[in-house]
């Protein structure tokens, strides 16, 4: 098969997400076609060279499947989804270290942060993620 008809074939194959490693995944797949397609059409002895190509090319690309379901399964997401994640606490916190200030506008970020610390929260975890208004 030519490589334009390995090209449309490989088209048909879409990515749910549409990240920076997209172009690369595509060119991997498309290479993986092109090898399926030049084997399915290839003599015996070209056929048993895009074998061998072939079984290297899917071997690195279902490595790359499995490491990519394995990191989404045991937590492994981008810093963006835990920043998501964890905005509506940090909100919170700031909310209520808005009211602490409010009634006492003296209290440094140290001592709001101890005072807002809940059970199982460290206060110095709070102080990062709080900030003072400005006195205008």
């Amino acid at each position: 098969m030519s490589r334009k008809k390995a090209q449309a074939a490989s088209l048909k194959f879409k990515f749910e997400h549409d990240d920076a490693l997209t172009p690369a995944i595509n060119i991997a797949f498309q290479e993986i076609v092109q090898w399926a397609q030049l084997y399915r059409t290839g003599d015996a002895i070209s056929r048993e060279n895009c074998r061998k190509r072939l079984m290297e090319v899917s071997e690195a690309w279902l490595a790359w499947k499995f490491e990519e379901a394995q990191n989404t399964h045991n937590g492994f997401a981008g810093a963006e989804q835990r920043r998501e994640e964890r905005k509506p606490e940090w909100d919170r916190w700031q909310m209520l270290a808005d009211a602490q200030w409010a009634a006492n506008p003296r209290l440094s970020i140290r001592d709001v942060a101890g005072r807002i610390a809940g059970p199982g929260e460290k206060a110095e975890t709070i102080r990062r993620h709080i900030s003072k208004p400005s006195n205008n």
